[in-house]
């Protein structure tokens, strides 16, 4: 009977410490899957960016070039429209 209590306690606490260790060891994994993880997201957003930064370099690029040609439009039309007509 002096071996009973210690089959109590020990038991329970090898079954804890297995269950610790199954612990720690599914934390590892899930770490070394969010860093993973982590790096992809990193990788992703730079491209993100790079890709948004080309469309909106163009798209500002290009309203400018419309904004200059529509003055120049404008100032061609103005010295068209200042001219004496052509033969008087």
């Amino acid at each position: 009977m002096a071996k009973e209590p210690d089959d109590l306690v020990l038991r329970p606490l090898r079954e804890i410490r297995a269950k610790q260790d199954e612990h720690s060891r599914l934390l590892e994994e899930h770490t070394a899957q969010f860093a993973h993880l982590d790096a992809r997201f990193d990788d992703l957003n730079r491209e993100m960016t790079y890709a948004l930064g080309l469309g909106t370099r163009a798209l500002v690029k290009d309203k400018g070039q419309d904004a200059r040609l529509n003055e120049l439009f404008s100032k061609v039309e103005q010295l068209l429209s200042s001219q004496p007509p052509a033969g008087s």
